[in-house]
């Protein structure tokens, strides 16, 4: 992640922990002019301080929020945003096919396209030991 999107998400996280705690009724409406409650099907509309507008942010926790019933419970500026920071790894897309793989990226299948040769050409021209697979 940029140096520039993490210092942005600490210091919008220091904002938030730093104001009062709001009247639950005034955080509600203020999160329902943000972002209507039916623009989003299945997700509540309780307020989240922490809640960004990008659409690729994980899904706040009950360990990343304030919560309005005890607001003594304050966490600091980067504990809040660690759930931003955090990578998302995802884990099974390559199921490794030896058919498949030759197919689609196999020295006949360069022979067949314009293109296929010429990235032929080039891996001779430098050099390389394998061509394709």
């Amino acid at each position: 992640m940029p140096r520039h999107l993490i210092r942005r998400a600490i210091t919008a996280a220091a904002r938030t922990a730093t104001r009062p705690a709001a009247p639950t009724t005034t955080a509600v409406s203020a999160v329902a002019l943000v972002r209507p409650s039916s623009s989003r099907i299945g997700t509540s509309t309780l307020p989240s301080p922490f809640r960004t507008l990008t659409p690729f942010s994980p899904r706040p926790s009950a360990l990343t929020t304030l919560s309005p019933v005890r607001p003594s419970i304050a966490l600091s500026p980067l504990t809040a945003a660690l759930p931003l920071l955090q990578a998302r790894f995802l884990g099974n897309e390559y199921q490794p096919s030896q058919r498949k793989r030759k197919r689609k990226f196999g020295f006949l299948q360069r022979l067949r396209s314009k293109n296929g040769r010429k990235t032929l050409a080039a891996r001779r021209w430098k050099g390389r030991r394998y061509l394709s697979h």
